[in-house]
C-alpha cells in the first residue's frame, strides 16, 4: 500500500511540474511611485497639455542643477551627429537636443521623455501608473489622436501594452506626443517641446538653391544664345559633329557591351557589358535628341524617326 501512495504522489509531483513548464511565465510587473496621482506637477507642461516651446537647458537646470548624466544617442544616418541627451535618472526625466543645436552655449530642448521613477503629473492629471481606463478618456479630451499601436512586452508574446500617438488640435500637426501603457497603465510619456516649424531651414536652402539653378540655366540659356548668333553657320556644324560622335559612340558601346554580355565571361564581366550597354544606349540617344533638333529636315526626320523606334521597342520589351 505504501508502494502504491509513493507511485501515485510521483504522479501528481510530475504532473504538476508538467502544467507549470507549460503555462507562460509571468512577466515582472514594473513597480510605479506611490501617490504619483498627487504628485508635483510637470513646469514643462503647458495647460494645453503640450510642451513648453521655449525651454532651453538654463531653464531645467535652474530647477534641477546639472544633469545627473550627458550623452549622444546613434545618429539616424551615418556621418551625422545624434542628439543630445540630458538625463535626470532619479527624477525619471529625459531632455534632448536636437543634432544642429547640440553645440549651443543654452540649446533649446526639443523632447522630454518621462519615465519610472517619475512620480510627477501633467496639468491635466496623467501620471505613471494610472489605469488605462482613467487615462485614455483624458488623451481623447485633450489632444487630437494620430493612431494606436499595439506592444508586446517581454517574451510570453501576448499584447500587453498600448502606444497612443497624438498632437495638437488644428490642420497642422506642430507639436506631438505619445503616451505607452503597459499591463494596464500608464507606463511612460514623451511631449515634443520645440514646436515644428511651418517652413523648415532645409526647405529654405532648398528653395534658395533651385533658384540659383533656375538662374545660372537662364545666364548659360542667353550665353549659348549669343555664341549661336555670331557664330552663325558654324554652330550649327558644331552641333552636328558632336551629335554625330555622341551617336558614333553610342553605337560603339552598345556592340562592346553586347559582345561582353553574350560572350563567355563571369559575372562580373557581365556586369561590365551591361554598363556599356546602358551607356551606349544613353549616348545614342543623346545624340539622336541633338540631331533631332537640327534645322534641316534631311537630319532631323531620320533622327526622330530612330528615336520613335527606340521607344517602340523599350514599350514592346515593358510589355512582353
Amino acid at each position: 500500500m505504501s508502494i502504491l501512495l509513493r507511485l501515485l504522489f510521483i504522479a501528481a509531483w510530475l504532473a504538476g511540474a508538467a502544467v507549470a513548464a507549460a503555462a507562460p511565465r509571468a512577466e515582472g510587473l514594473p513597480v510605479y511611485p506611490e501617490d504619483a496621482r498627487n504628485g508635483p506637477v510637470f513646469p514643462f507642461i503647458g495647460a494645453d497639455g503640450l510642451g513648453l516651446p521655449r525651454l532651453r537647458r538654463a531653464n531645467v537646470e535652474s530647477l534641477w542643477g546639472s544633469p545627473e548624466s550627458v550623452t549622444t544617442s546613434s545618429a539616424a544616418r551615418p556621418g551625422k551627429r545624434g542628439a543630445l541627451q540630458l538625463r535626470y535618472a532619479s527624477l525619471g526625466l529625459r531632455f534632448e537636443v536636437g543634432p544642429d543645436e547640440a553645440d549651443d552655449v543654452d540649446p533649446r530642448l526639443g523632447y522630454v521623455v518621462v519615465e519610472l521613477p517619475s512620480r510627477g503629473r501633467t496639468p491635466q492629471g496623467l501620471y505613471l501608473g494610472m489605469p488605462e481606463q482613467e487615462a485614455l478618456p483624458i488623451i481623447e479630451a485633450v489632444y487630437r489622436g494620430r493612431g494606436r499601436t499595439p506592444l508586446v512586452h517581454g517574451s510570453s508574446g501576448r499584447v500587453s501594452g498600448l502606444l497612443v500617438s497624438v498632437s495638437n488640435h488644428g490642420w497642422r500637426a506642430s507639436q506631438r506626443a505619445n503616451f505607452t501603457f503597459r499591463q494596464g497603465r500608464l507606463h511612460q510619456m514623451s511631449f515634443q517641446l520645440a514646436p515644428r516649424p511651418l517652413v523648415s531651414a532645409q526647405a529654405l536652402r532648398s528653395l534658395l538653391n533651385s533658384i540659383l539653378l533656375v538662374g545660372v540655366v537662364g545666364l548659360l540659356g542667353s550665353l549659348t544664345s549669343a555664341a549661336r548668333e555670331r557664330l552663325g553657320v558654324w554652330w550649327e556644324r558644331g552641333r552636328w559633329l558632336l551629335a554625330g560622335g555622341l551617336a558614333v559612340a553610342g553605337v560603339l558601346g552598345l556592340g562592346l557591351g553586347l559582345s561582353v554580355v553574350v560572350g563567355e565571361g563571369n559575372g562580373y564581366v557581365r556586369l561590365v557589358g551591361l554598363v556599356m550597354l546602358l551607356g551606349g544606349f544613353g549616348l545614342l540617344v543623346g545624340g539622336l535628341l541633338m540631331l533631332a533638333g537640327a534645322r534641316r529636315p534631311t537630319i532631323a526626320w531620320p533622327a526622330r524617326a530612330l528615336l520613335g523606334a527606340a521607344v517602340l521597342a523599350l514599350l514592346v520589351a515593358k510589355l512582353f
